[in-house]
């Protein structure tokens, strides 16, 4: 009998850790035989943790697809910043789900018009690097230069709290 058919009624075997479970503890994948994933939801979290905690850096193929950018260039970005944030020089404060500090972000140019819609870009919208602050931060006053500046005149209205 192959792996990923099921050895009872309503159950799967995971190809990873060879225990057999119920088939809502595998990810639904119309494009796999059987229509789930061959690996069960714990496994494949527990094999992402690892892989980050050995490469703490963003997923190569997400790079490119959402940035034009390759794991070599952010890597030489993040040399030149020194490991830290761009714009406010701190190291990443941010963690992930598994305790892992998360990978600067790659920061773009929304108003760009190059022709990417949505969250994609290209090598010429990239800017610098960014920690979650930051980036969120630009993101909430959508590269307004205007808003940002009102933002400042604000804080310095107040200063003497």
């Amino acid at each position: 009998m192959a792996v990923h058919e099921p050895l009872t009624e309503g159950t799967w075997l995971c190809t990873r850790c060879g225990v057999e479970k119920h088939v809502t503890e595998f990810t639904p994948d119309r494009n796999n035989l059987g229509g789930r994933q061959h690996q069960c939801r714990q496994c494949k979290t527990d094999a992402q943790r690892l892989r980050r905690q050995g490469n703490p850096q963003p997923p190569a193929v997400a790079l490119k697809y959402l940035h034009g950018m390759s794991l070599e260039e952010y890597n030489q970005r993040l040399e030149v910043q020194n490991g830290v944030c761009d714009s406010c020089g701190n190291p990443e404060s941010q963690l992930l789900k598994d305790g892992s500090v998360r990978p600067l972000s790659v920061d773009h140019d929304h108003n760009r018009a190059c022709g990417h819609a949505g969250k994609r870009s290209c090598s010429q919208c990239n800017r610098g690097l960014l920690c979650a602050h930051c980036n969120h931060a630009l993101g909430y006053a959508r590269d307004d230069v205007k808003a940002l500046m009102q933002l400042v005149d604000y804080l310095h209205r107040y200063d003497s709290c």
